[in-house]
């Protein structure tokens, strides 16, 4: 893990990740990565490392093309310090991919409302932090 030049965003080994609020962080993998359960780790990792803060939401933003091994997914949608993750597909054909995506997390993390599509950024920040806000365990 490195920080990026604006030491807001950190360079992990498949994407990056920045803090957008408390709690909440954006992912944006590299274009055409494989994200595997190992990724996953790394991102377990950057996210012990922050101080105060438990719970998490985040921001996966879909604005370059890549998937998922089942095991990432079915591991990333099961991590309890996770309380909310919405997706964030701007465009037609990232949307339209990343229905299956959300779909399969959905069933994998046994909690549908954990999980949550959007084409409007705005939109989706506002739903994570009322997400990582109101719900307890």
């Amino acid at each position: 893990m490195s920080p990026d030049s604006d030491n807001k965003s950190t360079n992990l080994s498949f994407g990056t990740i920045t803090p957008l609020d408390s709690g909440i962080y954006e992912i944006i993998a590299y274009p055409d990565m494989e994200i595997k359960s190992g990724h996953i780790q790394e991102i377990m990792d950057f996210l012990k490392q922050q101080p105060d803060e438990e719970d998490f939401g985040i921001l996966i933003n879909r604005k370059h093309s890549y998937h998922y091994a089942f095991d990432a997914m079915r591991r990333f949608g099961t991590l309890k310090m996770i309380r909310a993750i919405a997706v964030l597909a701007e465009n037609r054909q990232s949307y339209i991919r990343s229905k299956t995506i959300v779909g399969s997390l959905s069933i994998v993390s046994q909690n549908s409302r954990k999980i949550e599509l959007f084409r409007d950024r705005n939109r989706a920040l506002k739903w994570l932090k009322e997400s990582v806000n109101n719900q307890s365990d």
